[in-house]
Parts: C-alpha cells; structure tokens; sequence
C-alpha cells in the first residue's frame, strides 16, 4: 500500500491571542532572476506601500515554485538571498517544473528546493518527517500551510487526496487552511488547455468544498500572469471558461462563485512571458476574516525598487458580517483632479463586497444622498454624469452593504475632476508606405494616421506650414498621393499630418528605390529556394567543434533554412525551440523573428556581433505565442547565428523543435546552410513586360474601400494559368500592411484557362488601414493592388 505520510512541521511558537491581526506572504517564478526576489521580500516585510488601516508585516514567506538561483548565485542558493532580505522571517518553499529539472550546485543529486526543505526547514526549530516528494504542513498561529509537491509519483491518487483532506481536517484549532502548489488547477491566460488539465482536479477541488469553509485559499504559480478566480463547481462554467478570470484591469468580469474556494496566481516575479510587473500576494489573518492584497510592481533593473500599487483587495469572512464596505478601485481617481475626455463622464468605483453606492454633490450621510449609481448592487458600480464643456466636478460617494442590518460607510470617498473634450494630442502615423523595392512608377504613397487629419509630402524635411505638397487623399484617417521617381534611384519623401485641432505630427520618413525587376523572398521567408548557389545541406551540428558538418572558417554568421510539415495546426497546443550555439542567433518562423538571443535590438546584418559577454547557449525557448504563425502543410524555421568580436574562431549550431512535448525534428537533423561569407541574397526574377502578364491581366477589387470584406475578381485567367514551360498552374494571393508583413492568404481556386477566378478576404479581424494584395503564380508577383479597409 503506498505510504501517503507528509512532512510535519510543528513550529515552537509562544502562545497567541488569535483575535490579533498578522500576515503572512507568497511569490512564485523568480526562477534565476535575483533581484527581484530581493524587492519582494523587502516589500512584504517592510510594508513601504500599505492599506488604511495598515496591514502587519509578513511574519513568514512561502515561495510558490521555479525558484532556482544556483545558476546566479552559486551555492548561496536562494535562502541566502531571502534571509539577507526579509527581517528574517521563516521562509517556505514550493517544487516548480523547473526546480525540478535543475539540479543543485551546493549538493549533487538533489534539486535546489530539495536542498532548501532539508536544510532550511530545520533551521525553524522544527520537527519533520519525510515521504516520497516535497510535501509538508506547517501550523502557525491560527494558519495551517499545506505545501504540496506535484511531481511525486502519487500526485492526483485517491490516496492522495484523502491524505491532504485529512491533514485539512486535522488542522484543530487552526481555523484556516492554505494549500500551496505550483500548477494551478485551473490555468488561465497560459497553459490554459481544458483539456490537457489534470483529471485529479475535479476531484480534488470537491474534497477541498466538503471541508466547508475551512482552506481560505490555494496559491498558485506556474503561468507568469496574475489572475485570481473563486470556484465552487469545478465542472462549472466558471472552471471551464479559460476567460473566466479576475484582474486588476478587468474591473467588468466577476470571476467568484458564492461558497467557493479563491484561486491565486500572483504573476511572475522574474523576467518571463510579455507582463513586465511582477506581483506579490499579503494575506491578513485574524480569527474571523482573511484579507488577500495583491501587489504588483514595474520591473525596472535601473530602479532600487519597482513601483508597487495595490492591484486588488478582498476579504473572506467567517463570522457575521459587522464592518461597511469599503472601496478598491476608483475611476476618475481619489486625491487629484483627473480630466475626463467627455462631457458624459463615467464614474465607476468597485467594492470590496456586494453593496449600493450612492452619491451627491455635498458630503452628506449615506440615507440623505439623493443619487444611486445607475448599475450597482453588485461589487461594480458605475453611473454617468453630464458635464459642461471645461467644468470641474467633485462627487461624494458612500455604500451600504447588503446585510439584512446593512453596514453603511461613515465617511466619503471624494472624486473630483475636470470634463475636457479639447484635443491636445499632436496626431500621428500609424503606418506609411512604400519603403524598400517598389516596381511600378509613380510612386503611390500610402499613410494611415490614428485620428481624422490632413497630410503633406516634401522631399526635404520642413515644417507643416512649408510643405507643398498635399497628399491627394486625405482628411481622414487614410491617405494616398503619387511621387515621381527614376529606375534605381533611391527617394526619402517626409510626411506630417495636422489634425482639425491645429495639432501637427512629427516626421514621418518613408526611403524606397525604384526597380523594374521582382523581388522573390529573403532567404528566411516561406517560398525561398536553398538549392541555388551558395547553399549546401548538411547534418547537424555545424561548426568546428564535435560537428558533424564543418562550416567555413573566418565568417561572421552563417544561415540555416529548416522545412517541416504540419498536417493540422489546429492540433498545436505547445511549440518549443532548443538551440546549442556558439554565441548569438535570430530564430524566424514563416519568415517572422521569433526568438533573439545574445545580439542586439535592431536590424541585423552579415557583420552584426553577437553580444561580447554571449558564451556556450543552452536555450529551450516556450515559442507557443507565435503557433498562429504556422500553416497547414510546408512550414519554414529559419536561423541566422553570429560569433562574438572577443573570439571569432569558435562556431557551432544545433536545434531542434517540439511539438506538444514531441520533437518533430532532432539536434542532428539535416539543415540547408549558407557560410558564404556574406547573407544570402533575396530571389530575384526579371519582371515579365512582353506576354501580356502585366498588361493583360484584370484584377478587380469591389467594394474598395471597404468594411469588412471585399470581392477580388481576375479575368483573362490564360495569362495565369500557363506559365513560360506551358504547364498550368494555380495563382496564390497574399495581402500585406504597409510595413511589409505578410497578413493573410486567400484560398487559391482552381479555374479554367481563358476563364475568371473570384476570391472574398474577410478582414473582420484586421485594424483600419491600408493593405496590398499581390497576386503570385509560378513564383513570381504578377500584379499588386491597393485595398483600404474603414472602420
């Protein structure tokens, strides 16, 4: 039978008057970012940003996984980090996934967390037993913390269920439980598959329901994003809907079931995904109620400490409710004069509980206020308030809470601000085109800007007032004007736009260069050939170390071109790319950068240097943001790897990608390389000015401009579909924004020849702007066109 017995913590504490209020505090996924768990430890044990009244210090710490620093600070490990950091208080850690994939450089054979439970636990004057895994309790005061490791062999067994339910229901005299572990039972924002969740959960989540009110809480890590849920039903429509969520910002969803049990995952506090605030979790305790705050702060390494703001405030109630509401969130906000940009300003406010907000223009009690919040009664409230134009307003607010006997607020929140419909915002460009190769003559320049405006062109760059030239289309928000231009001469044209404000934008500048050949795709986009030139095809890994292909000595960079194929991309829930290199690289897929490492911002060339301090990179990239890059069938993964000035000698470059945790292709795959000394050039074919391609075909847009879809019609289909060889082929059409990336690709149809061929794009999905269809065949653009999509 196997034997389910947690690690027991039994803390030696003084007696304690239960009735006093104390604290406690979480974090997760610092991984081997240090700094930052230096400014959470201070925060949660200093307090510098506090409520009113003012929460206590965080007597311990629990750390909710991927806290490994050995990496960054050596065998110092992270305890030493958060002892020198934190007034000393007790510290409790978690096992993350990648806890559990490093090892520890103090102790051989053991993960860092490991290292930490067996030599730090004791250090809290405690007793422990040991079980299979990292799984222990520790009794504090009226808290019992349940710590829980997901990656023992028994995680999810009814055993194991039952074990954890017993250790709840042995809590005593500790009125509330905490469970911490480092996946959440209910992911949101990532790792969000339903499907792939856990089948322990429902189950799980039951047994912690049937103890009533007991656990207060389950804190989580895992996603790198805050969000905080309350589910009752873990079947429910709450716990299946992966936009069921709670944050600071989504002030309109309500993402709590009455009765359940509260959810959190505080973000990351390291550099990871695209947040860049890192968040904290302070929990108040007292023998009634427990108050979550969340905090969260701007990660900014020049600073001393990130900004901290309080991000959302709750309570969990035992008892009766006896105290009044109290307000989080404020929009316009407290303590200063907001302007609002309407003269029907909206007033929203959140509450800590279910409550009627009312509202006057003098400070008045709670029963003498003539005005109700037009939507309250719940926990968000707003209402609507007609201003004149320039007028400044200042509003008292009070609630009452939804007790049989209800709890009202004694004293107002004050809001006070100015309705001003002006426009102060100097206007600008949101795109502008063309840039690069164009190949008909004039030039059609093409501009969108963010708001209704009148836009200029010079060839020199002047002020608004001094340019002459006016786009020919214009006044709105899309603008269009033709330039002169001469074969292989390169033409910067500035723009500026002026708004019905008098508001004028800065230089906008657009550089192109006229030629009449067509220019085929870079050596990393989709549809370039590796078998010209130059290329050669070889098994990795390349270099001049343990290689199995050796590249050409005294280069800078070489190229990599990698083909694979994916049957249905609707079946991609994970994409990883993991490279072994000598020392920086650029990673595109279908021709969009995806990944950089050690080089810098900006555009790279041949001669662009990876960075000096860039050594040997292990990098396992979690690429899954850019899965709606790929497409059914032929897809291109594409590598430029670069040395470093300080040793220009040494070279290698391996990788391999995963799909859903299984590599579609391995570290010693075949690659098509170029080490040519030089970046491989772009495809180019000479432009067809004789058989009637360009002059022939018919390419109609209608309705153009349009919203939201659009009809394209090409007559004459001979001149498509036979191509020099006399063979027939099927045309393909692609539609690009202004900046040059590819947006959409319309489903080919095939036709007959001589005959019509009509396509729809459906740009629903697509910001306003301008767009360019181009019209491929035989690997050649046959014909370009301009399409305009409105709001």
């Amino acid at each position: 039978m196997t034997n389910y017995l947690l690690i027991t913590i039994i803390l030696l504490l003084s007696t304690v008057a239960f009735g006093e209020k104390w604290s406690f505090g979480y974090y997760a996924d610092n991984l081997t970012s240090e700094k930052p768990v230096r400014w959470a430890c201070k925060e949660l044990t200093n307090a510098t940003v506090n409520t009113s009244p003012a929460f206590p210090k965080a007597e311990f710490i629990v750390a909710g996984g991927d806290l490994s620093l050995a990496s960054s600070v050596g065998d110092s490990l992270l305890y030493d980090v958060v002892r020198a950091n934190s007034n000393g208080v007790a510290y409790f850690p978690v096992n993350g996934n990648h806890d559990v994939e490093s090892g520890c450089s103090a102790v051989s054979g053991v993960t860092c967390v490991e290292y930490m439970v067996d030599s730090i636990l004791v250090k809290q004057d405690s007793t422990t037993v040991f079980s299979d895994g990292l799984n222990y309790y520790v009794d504090w005061k009226n808290v019992r913390l349940i710590v829980l490791d997901q990656y023992t062999a028994f995680w999810g067994e009814t055993g194991w269920i039952d074990s954890v339910s017993s250790m709840i229901a042995g809590a005593g005299n500790n009125k509330h439980v905490f469970i911490a572990f480092h996946c959440p039972a209910f992911a949101r924002q990532r790792h969000t598959s339903i499907e792939g969740r856990g089948s322990w959960v429902p189950d799980f989540w039951n047994m912690l329901i049937s103890h009533g009110n007991k656990v207060k809480g389950v804190l989580v890590g895992h996603t790198h994003w805050y969000d905080i849920l309350r589910i009752k039903d873990p079947d429910g429509p709450c716990a299946t809907d992966t936009g069921c969520y709670e944050t600071a910002e989504r002030t309109d969803i309500r993402a709590h079931e009455d009765d359940g049990i509260w959810q959190i995952d505080p973000g990351h506090v390291g550099i990871a995904m695209n947040d860049p605030r890192m968040g904290i979790v302070w929990i108040q305790v007292d023998d009634d109620s427990v108050t979550f705050m969340v905090k969260k702060g701007l990660w900014n390494w020049e600073a001393d400490d990130p900004d901290w703001q309080i991000a959302n405030l709750w309570t969990v109630n035992d008892a009766p409710d006896r105290e009044a509401p109290y307000f989080t969130v404020f929009s316009p906000g407290l303590s200063m004069i907001d302007t609002v940009r309407s003269l029907d300003a909206v007033i929203t406010v959140n509450t800590n509980e279910n409550s009627t907000v009312k509202w006057s223009y003098t400070n008045q009690e709670y029963g003498s206020m003539a005005n109700t919040f037009s939507i309250t009664g719940d926990v968000l409230h707003s209402t609507v308030i007609t201003c004149l134009q320039g007028e400044t307003k200042t509003l008292y607010i009070r609630a009452a809470d939804d007790e049989p006997t209800p709890n009202i607020m004694d004293t107002s929140a004050v809001i006070t601000f100015l309705a001003d419909t002006n426009d102060y915002y100097d206007p600008r460009f949101v795109s502008a085109g063309p840039r690069g190769v164009i190949h008909a003559c004039p030039a059609e320049l093409m501009a969108a800007t963010n708001e209704n405006a009148t836009v200029k062109w010079d060839l020199e760059d002047r002020s608004y007032a001094e340019m002459e030239n006016m786009f020919t289309i214009t006044g709105g928000v899309v603008h269009t004007a033709n330039v002169d231009c001469q074969y292989s001469t390169t033409k910067t044209v500035y723009l500026r736009a002026k708004d019905d404000s008098g508001n004028e934008s800065a230089p906008e500048i657009i550089t192109f260069v006229y030629d009449t050949s067509i220019s085929g795709p870079q050596w990393k986009n989709p549809g370039y050939t590796t078998t010209g030139p130059g290329w050669s095809a070889g098994l990795a890994r390349f270099g001049n170390y343990s290689s199995n292909t050796p590249l050409a000595s005294g280069i800078n960079a070489a190229y990599f071109v990698k083909l694979f194929n994916i049957p249905d991309v609707s079946e991609v829930t994970r994409l990883q790319l993991y490279q072994n290199l000598h020392y920086g690289s650029v990673a595109y897929l279908n021709g969009r950068e995806v990944l950089r490492a050690e080089m810098s911002e900006g555009p790279v060339t041949y001669d662009t240097w990876a960075a000096d301090t860039a050594g040997w990179l292990f990098l396992n990239a979690d690429i899954s943001e850019y899965s709606d890059l790929l497409i059914n069938g032929t897809n291109t993964l594409a590598i430029e790897v670069h040395k470093k000035p300080a040793n220009n000698t040494f070279f290698t470059f391996a990788a391999r990608l995963a799909i859903n945790n299984s590599d579609l292709f391995g570290l010693e795959s075949e690659w098509s390389y170029h080490d040519e000394g030089c970046m491989p050039p772009d495809l180019v074919t000479e432009a067809y000015t004789s058989n009637g391609f360009l002059s022939d075909i018919g390419v109609d847009v209608s309705p153009n401009p349009f919203n939201p879809s659009t009809t394209i019609s090409i007559k004459n289909m001979g001149f498509i579909m036979q191509n020099p060889n006399g063979k027939n082929a099927t045309p393909r059409f692609d539609v690009f924004d202004v900046k040059g990336r590819r947006v959409a690709s319309i489903a080919s149809v095939t036709a007959a020849i001589k005959s019509s061929l009509t396509a729809v794009w459906d740009a629903s999905d697509m910001p306003a702007g301008i767009y360019v269809l181009k019209v491929h065949c035989n690997g050649k653009v046959m014909m370009s066109k301009k399409l305009i999509l409105l709001n």
